[in-house]
């Protein structure tokens, strides 16, 4: 009994120490550099403004309409038999493990919360999706850091495609811990369209912020940054923010699978976004950054087979002045998504319309 209060008596002294030294190095951030926060503040919004909020909103208010309407146990329907023997997850997730790849972070995490929420799928298949469901998206991969950062839309394309490869390899890899009582088979049950749409739109409005929020913090402490050596500033950017640490990387002539493991890994800026999901969800912190470590490795692995068969010649050309451009505009993949869907819930709920529109 002593011993386990003692190291409980330990683990609460590190954890005040670590409060206490990220705290001071707030304060001295913010006293020695003021302007340089300011400017990343300044620089987080203009992100925010002209990229995040624009993307991320509608795709945000489609999952949650998707989770809370009834319309992914549809989809569901059709993508049990699929969802149990590669993931062992219900069909009810299939929408979920979709968004994740095709919305960009961090809609697949957020989406998954929601489905658990509506008791959807379980704690366990909850769990598990926590650790896969979340990818850049093509709007990013392809748009941004393939056209816009590195001037070649091939480079974008293969990140997308490793991304994919590995979030799908994750999660097969997943499948060995399920437990198979956990899964749960629900019929669909449609809400009225006014009530979930309204849901969505308040939920999306409130992730927004606390998305936001987040994007300008790390933005201040990415921007002091720049007052250190290459060598020191490349891994810590990669590690802290995603959109820094690419541009870092770009900038410093690291090579593509390397990059793709930086955004696969997502920074702890994301990590931090989806942060309430996964503690909803039970999963351990852990498990999760080991995850997001896996998910890295095997990114770079699948990024450097396919360049090695479809070779591409990595281009030194990077809009340094205009990042905050509108790439994430629509593209091909999120469209489809959203038609698949979209028709999905006309065929699922075709002569029932009395059911669930008020």
């Amino acid at each position: 009994m002593k011993i386990v209060y003692a190291k409980n008596k330990g683990v609460k002294c590190v954890s005040a120490v670590i409060k206490i030294t990220v705290a001071v190095i707030f304060s001295l951030m913010l006293i020695k550099y003021p302007s340089l926060t300011a400017q990343g503040a300044r620089e987080g919004l203009c992100v925010c403004a002209e990229s995040v909020i624009p993307t991320l909103f509608p795709m945000t208010v489609l999952c949650t309409f998707l989770a809370v309407s009834g319309i992914s146990e549809a989809l569901g329907r059709f993508m049990h038999p699929f969802m149990k023997k590669v993931f062992k997850l219900p069909g009810s997730a299939s929408s979920a493990v979709i968004m994740g790849m095709v919305g960009g972070y961090p809609t697949g995490i957020k989406m998954t919360g929601q489905l658990y929420r509506e008791n959807s799928i379980s704690q366990n298949d909850a769990n598990r999706m926590c650790l896969f469901c979340l990818s850049a998206g093509p709007a990013f991969l392809i748009g941004t850091v393939g056209t816009v950062m590195m001037s070649d839309v091939r480079i974008g394309r293969v990140l997308f495609l490793s991304s994919c490869l590995s979030t799908l390899t994750v999660g097969f890899l997943l499948r060995f811990t399920a437990n198979e009582e956990d899964i749960p088979t629900k019929l669909p049950s449609f809400r009225p369209i006014t009530s979930s749409l309204c849901e969505a739109v308040t939920t999306a409005g409130g992730a927004m912020l606390s998305v936001s929020a987040w994007i300008i913090l790390f933005s201040c402490i990415c921007k002091t940054l720049t007052e250190l050596p290459d060598g020191i500033r490349l891994p810590l950017c990669s590690v802290l923010e995603v959109t820094n640490g690419t541009k870092a990387a770009i900038e410093a002539g690291i090579s593509i699978p390397v990059i793709s493991a930086i955004l696969s890994f997502a920074g702890l800026s994301v990590h931090c976004q989806v942060w309430s999901c996964i503690e909803e969800c039970d999963v351990k912190a852990s498990h999760f950054i080991v995850s997001r470590i896996v998910s890295g490795a095997l990114s770079a692995l699948y990024c450097k087979a396919i360049l090695h068969f479809f070779p591409i010649e990595q281009s030194t050309l990077m809009a340094r002045e205009g990042l905050f451009v509108h790439s994430f505009s629509v593209s091909a993949p999120v469209s489809a998504a959203m038609l698949l869907t979209a028709g999905v819930f006309i065929i699922n709920t075709s002569g029932k319309t009395n059911d669930f529109i008020t």
